[in-house]
């Protein structure tokens, strides 16, 4: 699908869902478990969806909220008292002032399913016109349990780049979707899965402006160097993983 550049100007928020159970952030939050570690790295799905937007639509106005950062961050403070869930979520959405027009949440990990369902619960709850879409491995390997929340407008399965895009200026020009593949409305159409992109060359350049860079450069779990003082960045050169653990649903949307 050709893309208008010229198409006005929209708020767009890619959100980089928990990553983890209720019950493990529960404890978390409750300072039970204060010696776990929260595992932090780019929120690299968000990011490229985030790329992809500003290329073909310069005139969006595009916000990324790292869930598992605003996580990260909370457990790391010892000043902060304990709260529950919910409360940490509507803080977390609390950051964003714009209300947006669309919301991508990308749910990656099977353990984080409640969790991401219960934030997307509340972000219907604080803009309840705004179009949720989510996506991720999660998502392409467990629609049929996703799709079926009322609150969740559209789901992408497969690989975002192009899916998503082509969803966005479909639901600004108020065209069907229903011709994109990938692009889930109901479970009659769960089977749909975006094409794998031909060359990852054509992957626009990453936001990191969008995203807390200094906070990561000292925090991320990927960092092949631990030691006090070292500012690191880390890269990804490929898509997928080439192990193929049976336990893992990585092999199947690889």
């Amino acid at each position: 699908m050709k893309h208008d550049k010229t198409l006005a100007s929209k708020n767009l928020l890619l959100i980089n869902g928990l990553a983890l159970p209720s019950k493990m952030l529960d404890e978390f939050l409750s300072k039970s478990d204060t010696d776990s570690n929260i595992y932090l790295s780019y929120p690299l799905g968000v990011m490229t969806l985030a790329g992809w937007c500003r290329q073909e639509f310069p005139n969006f106005n595009i916000q990324i909220l790292d869930a598992m950062m605003n996580l990260h961050k909370h457990i790391s403070n010892k000043n902060i008292r304990p709260i529950d869930s919910d409360t940490f979520i509507k803080n977390t959405l609390n950051q964003i002032e714009v209300t947006p027009d669309f919301i991508g949440l990308s749910i990656n990990c099977s353990n984080g399913h409640k969790i991401c369902l219960d934030m997307i619960h509340l972000c219907k709850e604080k803009w309840p016109k705004s179009k949720i879409i989510v996506g991720g491995v999660h998502v392409t390997t467990f629609i049929h349990k996703i799709i079926i929340d009322l609150n969740i407008d559209y789901a992408v399965r497969g690989a975002g780049d192009i899916a998503f895009v082509d969803l966005l200026q479909c639901l600004i020009e108020n065209k069907s979707p229903d011709n994109i593949d990938g692009v889930v409305a109901d479970i009659k159409n769960i089977s749909s899965i975006a094409r794998p992109l031909d060359d990852l060359d054509k992957i626009p350049p990453l936001p990191y402006d969008l995203i807390d860079m200094e906070y990561l450069i000292n925090n991320d779990s990927t960092s092949p160097i631990d030691k006090d003082g070292t500012r690191t960045g880390t890269i990804f050169m490929s898509r997928g993983c080439p192990i193929g653990c049976t336990f893992c649903s990585a092999d199947i949307v690889s």
